[in-house]
This record gives structure tokens, C-alpha cells and sequence, in this order.
């Protein structure tokens, strides 16, 4: 963690970070997955990877490396700063034995009443090569001699997506999108909670998983000692808090009964959205647009609303591609306290091939 940065510290074009990750071994990768119990096998099983995917080895998990885009901004930021946002694009995979540097750059600075915003591009790469994530981030810093920016933030009214250009498709493509997929687009599911609270194994296991030793995740004095109190969770820990709750089918038998299962199927389930059914058998993680709030304590159930908020097909060069854009809202719940305190908005981008 770094010494608190105040606004007027900040100049145009200053660099941020690097922080580096790595080298990745299969089991920081299998470790990630069963953290978060993500069972997408092109993370774990190099022959699925390989021989169905077609990749050219067992590659990092996109929901991994969100983390490590999160952490650079979140130690510069410092204990009275405050990531605010987050987007990104994947434009490439990372395969196993990746070192990963995240990095940015101040690209925007503007001056609020009581905080200051910077805007600064992002970008992961892999020991020099070319980056295969880019995105931006806004950091909220205090003014020198003012408060720390305020927890929890209030959201405000949801900002318009930008329209994805459409080309004309191939006959093969524009089949691939039915008045059942289509349908699905703009409802809201019905609210799902985490099977438990949060709670401090969590925490840790989430928190080792990203290689994240902020002693604000595991160590009482420290965090008491700090600005929340007490033991938080990390940025975008409610993004994998729903689990599969006990008792219900495992997803996994699914496996025995059809080679190409990738693993993956429960993320519909999971967030209360219907299936898309689609006939593509090959998944990825395109990107994510965060916007934060709140960080989740123990003891608070974490809860989600979910939609399909924009549906659409492109022609790639192998094949037809598929784009789920899916907006959720994450809120907790105390025990003791009355109503649902904002955590994160997310807009996640997900491709079928």
C-alpha cells in the first residue's frame, strides 16, 4: 500500500504502478477456481483447453485478471482514496507461466467539491509483449487538507451503454439469435442471495487467490485500526459471492454425460437469468465495465439483480460470435441494519464461439 496521494499530487501523463503477478503456475490457476468455485475447464484441464477450445494451453481466467487491474489502482489510490470505476476489454488470452504486469497513466484530471477525479487508462501485459487487456479507471482522491472520500457512495441513474456498430451478418450468424434469446433482453431477474454471509474464510481464501496481502482482508488490528473498522472483502469480491447453495443439482455430473461441457453452465442459474441455449460450445470472457460503491463486511449477505441487457452477433474469422452484455447490481444486507447498502454496479461481456 502506498503513501496517501492527494489530488493536487497528481500530474498529467504520470505513470501508475507497475505491479506485477507471476510467474502463473497451474495451480495459482486452479487455486483461482476453486476459490471461487469456477469449474470452466479451458483454466484447469489442458486437453478440454487444448483439443476443444483450441487454445494453446490452460489460460488465466479474465475474472482473475480483473483483480490485479483492481489492486493497482486500489494501493495507489491509498487508505482515503477510492477506486470509483473500471472497464476493460480482453483482446487476447494469457496462457499458464504468464508473468503479468498491470500498469497506467494519469490521462484526465478534474477538481470536485471535497475530492478530485483522475482518469487514467489501464492496460495487462505479459512480460513486455502486447497488451491483451486495455481499459481506463477513475480513482476519487482527497484534497489535501480535506476528508476521505466518503463510503459508502450513492449510485446515480445508469448510464446509456454505447451502441456496438452493426455490420450486416452471414446467413449462418443471423440464425443464431431466436425470438427465445431475444426475449430475454431488458428483463430483470428475480433478486438472488448468496447462499451465506460473507465471512472471514472467504476472504481469505478470495483474498490469497488474488495474491492480495492488504492486511485490511485478514488481520483484526489492522482493520480495526483503519477507516471501515473492521475486515473488509476486496473491490469486486460480490462478483463471485453466489455459489451454488447446498442441496442443489451439481453442475459438474453434467460433465460425465457430455464431453464438450465446458464447465460454465451455471452462470445463467446462478444470477436468476434464463439460458440462452445457444448451439456455440466455446465461451469467453470479453470484458467488464465496474462501477464501485461499498466493499462487503462479514456477516452481510450479498445479494444480486441481474439482466441481458444487450444481444447481438458478429462475424468472426472463425465462425459467428455471440455477445451477452449482462448488467448487475450487488447490494448487502447487515443483520442488524435495515435495507440494502449499494456495493457494485457491473455491466460483464461474455462471448460464445
Amino acid at each position: 500500500m502506498s503513501t496517501q496521494l492527494f489530488f493536487e499530487d497528481i500530474e498529467q501523463g504520470q505513470e501508475v504502478g507497475p505491479l506485477l503477478k507471476g510467474p502463473l503456475t497451474s495451480m495459482h490457476l486452479m487455486r483461482w477456481s476453486a476459490a471461487i468455485e469456477n469449474w470452466h475447464r479451458i483454466h484447469y484441464d489442458a486437453p478440454f483447453a487444448t483439443g476443444h477450445d483450441g487454445l494453446p494451453d490452460v489460460v488465466v481466467a479474465g475474472s482473475w485478471k480483473q483483480h490485479v487491474l483492481a489492486q493497482l489502482f486500489k494501493d495507489w489510490a491509498g487508505r482515503g482514496g477510492w477506486l470509483r470505476s473500471l472497464r476493460f476489454q480482453y483482446r487476447g488470452t494469457d496462457a499458464c507461466g504468464a508473468t503479468l504486469g498491470a500498469r497506467g497513466r494519469v490521462i484526465g484530471l478534474e477538481r470536485r467539491t471535497g475530492f478530485g477525479l483522475v482518469r487514467c487508462s489501464v492496460e495487462l501485459s505479459d512480460a513486455g509483449n502486447a497488451s491483451n487487456t486495455l481499459g481506463e479507471a477513475v480513482v476519487m482522491l482527497p484534497l489535501r487538507g480535506g476528508d476521505t472520500v466518503p463510503e459508502p457512495l450513492q449510485p446515480t441513474e445508469d448510464a446509456v451503454p454505447c451502441a456496438v456498430a452493426r455490420s450486416p451478418l452471414s446467413p449462418a450468424a443471423s440464425r443464431l439469435l431466436g425470438p427465445h434469446q431475444t426475449s430475454q433482453v431488458g428483463k430483470w431477474s428475480e433478486r438472488q442471495y448468496a447462499p451465506e454471509p460473507v465471512e472471514r474464510g472467504a476472504i481469505r481464501r478470495f483474498a490469497q487467490a488474488i495474491m492480495d496481502p492488504d492486511p485490511w482482508y485478514a488481520d483484526d488490528a489492522a482493520a480495526q485500526a483503519g477507516r471501515f473498522g473492521q475486515i473488509v472483502a476486496p473491490p469486486l469480491f460480490p462478483l463471485h459471492a453466489l455459489r451454488r447453495a447446498a442441496g442443489t443439482p451439481d453442475p459438474l455430473s453434467a460433465a460425465v454425460a457430455d464431453p464438450h461441457f465446458d464447465g460454465f453452465g451455471q452462470l445463467s442459474t446462478i444470477l436468476g437469468l434464463e439460458s440462452l441455449d445457444l448451439p456455440l460450445k466455446r465461451f469467453l470472457n470479453g470484458g467488464s465495465d465496474h462501477t464501485m460503491f461499498s466493499l462487503a463486511r462479514m456477516g452481510e449477505r450479498i445479494s444480486v439483480l441481474s439482466r441481458y441487457e444487450d444481444l447481438y452477433v458478429k462475424d468472426g474469422k472463425d465462425g459467428p460470435l455471440v455477445f451477452a452484455v449482462i448488467h448487475s447490481r450487488f447490494e448487502a444486507e447487515a443483520p442488524a441494519a435495515a435495507g440494502r447498502r449499494p456495493l457494485l454496479s457491473t455491466r460483464q461481456t461474455y462471448v460464445w464461439r
